[in-house]
């Protein structure tokens, strides 16, 4: 954990969602805005503290070198959760992560999943629990 801690140690955020308090650190102050974007509906800032789940970002700003892949890591709590050369694909999985991690661990709230079928316009359920944005 100490190891992971310096690579992400620059700034980071708590919040709460449906009664789940989350944290995330990040390697650069930037991508904290970018992040905010991205947190689920009804997100509320928290004092720092104990978190249920704390993601750590670890972008790779170090300059480019001939034949040298170059990636991003987010991690959740300490695995690996996305790992990739563009970092648009962490903030991605980060979104969906933590949605559905929102979602199944909530005690305030029941999450449904539910879709609809754009070719014979009919709705259906399906079990399990979700945190969904668009339909």
């Amino acid at each position: 954990m100490e190891k992971l801690y310096r690579l992400v140690g620059a700034a980071g955020i708590c919040f709460r969602a449906f009664g789940v308090t989350v944290g995330v650190r990040v390697s650069e102050q930037t991508t904290l805005e970018i992040l905010r974007d991205r947190l689920p509906p009804g997100s509320r800032d928290q004092k720092p503290g104990a978190v249920k789940r704390l993601y750590s970002f670890c972008l790779n700003r170090a300059p480019q070198r001939k034949g040298v892949r170059q990636f991003h890591t987010v991690y959740s709590d300490l695995q690996i959760l996305a790992r990739s050369e563009n970092e648009m694909d962490l903030y991605e999985e980060f979104e969906r992560d933590v949605d559905s991690f929102i979602a199944a661990t909530s005690t305030a709230a029941l999450f449904i999943h539910a879709s609809l079928d754009g070719t014979e316009r009919q709705s259906s359920f399906r079990g399990g629990a979700s945190l969904e944005r668009q339909l």
